[in-house]
């Protein structure tokens, strides 16, 4: 019997995109955790997930399959982003947006926004303001908020701060059934956190594995030593 699925990718790159795509499996309720300096596609990689470009490629989420080549993933399929900058409508208030987030998605899904606000310790005042009065951490954990109560089975994160691996850790103790890719740029941080670990590298995953498996390979070794010992 195949093992099962969280979220895994095939070859996901941008059409027109030279050399290798993205592949990856996650089994379901675990963390991967990619490593790329800036400029190494992960931002890009998120855009083509969530259809901002055309792609190719094939991702599974759980027993849901999808083409990319045949045209972006449907709205509630059960993959979201948090992207860096976050997408968060700029008309509605934050608590506003998690709402939406709970309305959006499938019934059988669907979280309670009020629960998911209270499991990430978010704020009322947060709730009340307009995304661009909120600093760039808060609107984030609002994006994670909007996910969770959506009830996405998976979640790829373009995680742009250090201090925002305490809402990540509270959501996965929270949530275990939900599958997790984060993207960061520290290697260190790559191998501190989740259960698999990799590199990104031009749009294509090198190096990827058991968490315990990879961190003597090349690619994280010369990551590291770059790093010159900073913490992830």
């Amino acid at each position: 019997m195949a093992a099962a699925v969280g979220l895994s990718l095939e070859d996901v790159a941008p059409l027109g995109g030279v050399g290798h795509g993205a592949t990856l499996s996650i089994p379901p309720g675990e963390t991967a955790v990619l490593a790329g300096r800036e400029g190494a596609g992960k931002s890009r990689l998120v855009r083509v997930l969530m259809g901002s470009e055309p792609a190719r490629g094939r991702v599974r989420v759980g027993d849901d399959e999808h083409d990319l080549s045949r045209g972006p993933l449907p709205p509630r399929s059960g993959l979201g982003a948090i992207l860096d900058p976050p997408v968060l409508q700029s008309g509605l208030v934050c608590g506003e947006n998690i709402r939406l987030g709970e309305r959006a998605g499938p019934r059988d899904r669907r979280r309670r926004a009020r629960d998911v606000v209270e499991v990430l310790e978010i704020e009322d005042r947060i709730l009340g303001l307009f995304p661009h009065h909120v600093p760039l951490r808060g609107r984030q954990v609002v994006s994670l908020a909007q996910m969770l109560a959506a009830g996405k089975r998976a979640i790829v994160w373009d995680l742009a701060r250090a201090d925002l691996w305490a809402d990540l850790e509270r959501a996965r103790a929270a949530y275990r059934e939900v599958t997790w890719l984060v993207l960061v740029q520290s290697a260190r941080a790559a191998l501190l956190h989740g259960e698999h670990a990799g590199i990104l590298e031009r749009g294509w995953v090198s190096c990827y594995g058991r968490r315990a498996e990879v961190a003597e390979r090349t690619a994280f070794v010369v990551a590291l030593r770059a790093e010159g010992g900073a913490a992830g």
